[in-house]
């Protein structure tokens, strides 16, 4: 990467729960975690389970001063990661959480998760992890741009469109659609881009038995993709209970999109 460059690097695009074994290796088990790196700085989005690798490979590095992430919401899938960054753990990284939801939301999240008698450590608390409010509009992050969007999800999510290097990405989890007022905001906030991140673990067939429960089918992703003329797309926050050959075959069926359309994995490095 140079520094004229914007990557993504997937350290974890599993929902709802980690989902580790010999079934689910090549697209991966690790929960929600995004790395952008750009002009020699990162970006998290999310502190998912992949939030541990994330820290260890910080760890081999060497550790920045600071980190900021954009959280999406304060689900358990998405904080489960940070009670393992070893960069916190080890007080090397000051990391702070930033968020479009209510700050109150994210802390009293954070509160009840890592707090006895569920975990013996608390954050914020034990580890410092404060909690800042994104800015209406635009905010600035080094050399990233990043605007917040509202999502469809139950207790409210927000999604990222980021720019740096001339490049745009956006991270889409978790959202249902179907409430059209958002659904017009989304299209107009990820249009153009080069890269989208989309939650739809599932067909839309099988999304017909879960209306409600806040998030999109393949489908819609594609439908999205080719509107708002987004240049790739990944699809993320894959089912747990999905395997490499459910997704194999899925990726195969939406292979109408001649490359422009697949399913995210654990581990991979895109360089816009």
């Amino acid at each position: 990467m140079t520094d004229a460059s914007l990557s993504l690097t997937v350290w974890g695009c599993r929902g709802s729960i980690p989902a580790p074994g010999a079934a689910t290796a090549g697209f991966g088990g690790d929960t929600s975690c995004y790395e952008l790196s750009a002009a020699g700085r990162s970006l998290v989005v999310d502190c998912g389970s992949g939030m541990r690798e994330l820290g260890d490979r910080l760890m081999r590095e060497g550790p920045p001063d600071a980190l900021d992430v954009l959280l999406t919401h304060p689900h358990f899938d998405h904080l489960i990661g940070l009670g393992f960054f070893a960069p916190l753990i080890a007080r090397r990284t000051a990391v702070t959480l930033w968020t479009a939801l209510p700050v109150e939301q994210v802390e009293d999240a954070l509160g009840r998760l890592y707090s006895p008698p569920l975990w013996p450590v608390r954050i914020p608390g034990d580890y410092a992890v404060p909690v800042r409010a994104l800015p209406a509009g635009p905010a600035g992050f080094g050399p990233f741009l990043v605007s917040a969007v509202p999502l469809n999800h139950p207790g409210g999510a927000t999604g990222f469109r980021i720019e740096a290097a001339g490049r745009s990405l956006c991270i889409i989890t978790d959202h249902e659609h179907g409430a059209p007022e958002i659904d017009a905001r989304l299209a107009r906030a990820v249009a153009g881009a080069d890269l989208m991140l989309y939650d739809a673990p599932w067909s839309a067939e099988e999304y017909r038995r879960r209306v409600g429960w806040g998030h999109s089918s393949w489908r819609e992703a594609c439908g999205l993709a080719v509107a708002a003329g987004v240049a790739r797309t990944l699809i993320v926050h894959h089912s747990p209970t999905r395997t490499d050959a459910d997704l194999s075959r899925a990726e195969a069926e939406l292979g109408a999109g001649r490359g422009r359309i697949g399913f995210a994995r654990d581990g991979m490095r895109i360089t816009l």
